[in-house]
């Protein structure tokens, strides 16, 4: 599945960056992009619509940074940075094999919108409950998740943060958890070898869909403690913790 009515041969590679800062912003955006279908499906989207202003501590800095950043260049800097990150999510949606997404142009922007999902795992899902008890975030809690390697992890914190700062972007004000960031499909998303490091029959399907679940919200957690700009206040909800902004420092 991809983009309806797309030429592959229309997508135009970003220069300037390493196969290695590619993959982490396209990991960045793709996690926005499973965030906004999971909140928006039927809304058109580009990319001021999935990120916010300051991409300041995410991966797409290095887009900003490969520009003349200097004051009498700065809106030019952004411009070109915009463009490319364009570029890059066009990519992303070019490559998912199981959304199909079409495409417009509104006032001079590529817009997209998701029209199919082909579902293939189940990822784990809680019911909700309004009993909350708002407590600190405390970052000593923070848990290392085993049996991934550092190129996963990364990728999974990549994917996990563009998640929330669409989150930030769209609804700044409201509780999140990662059953509120991400479609319960998470086929072709680096979160997908979580599941895969517990999956080895369906007899145990439960508990691998169960324990990736686990593993992610730790990911999570970890994303949220290590923002820079960013502040969140965390609440307990049925098992689940629920996080929401309440500070964002402009660089």
């Amino acid at each position: 599945m991809t983009i309806k009515g797309f030429d592959q041969n229309r997508l135009r590679a970003v220069s300037g960056i390493s196969d290695a800062q590619r993959r982490r912003m396209c990991d960045f955006l793709q996690g926005a992009v499973y965030c906004w279908c999971k909140n928006r499906p039927s809304e058109w989207f580009a990319v001021r619509d999935l990120l916010p202003f300051y991409w300041h501590g995410s991966p797409l800095t290095d887009l900003l940074n490969k520009y003349d950043v200097s004051d009498e260049n700065l809106k030019d800097a952004m411009d070109g940075a915009a463009l490319d990150a364009g570029w890059l999510l066009e990519a992303v949606l070019a490559n998912e094999p199981h959304r199909r997404f079409e495409s417009r142009e509104a006032s001079g922007t590529r817009q997209y919108r998701l029209t199919a999902e082909q579902p293939a795992v189940l990822l784990y899902d809680q019911p909700r409950t309004q009993d909350m008890t708002i407590k600190n975030f405390d970052k000593n809690q923070l848990r290392g998740v085993s049996g991934i390697t550092d190129a996963q992890h990364q990728r999974m914190c990549d994917f996990l943060q563009g998640a929330v700062y669409c989150w930030c972007k769209n609804r700044p004000n409201e509780w999140f958890a990662l059953r509120d960031l991400l479609p319960f499909y998470w086929n072709d998303s680096p979160l997908i070898d979580l599941f895969n490091k517990y999956y080895d029959s369906d007899e145990h399907l439960d508990y691998a869909i169960h324990q990736a679940a686990v593993d992610a919200g730790w990911l999570l957690k970890e994303v949220l403690a290590n923002e820079p700009r960013r502040v969140f206040e965390s609440s307990k909800a049925f098992k689940a913790t629920q996080y929401r902004l309440i500070e964002e420092i402009e660089p």
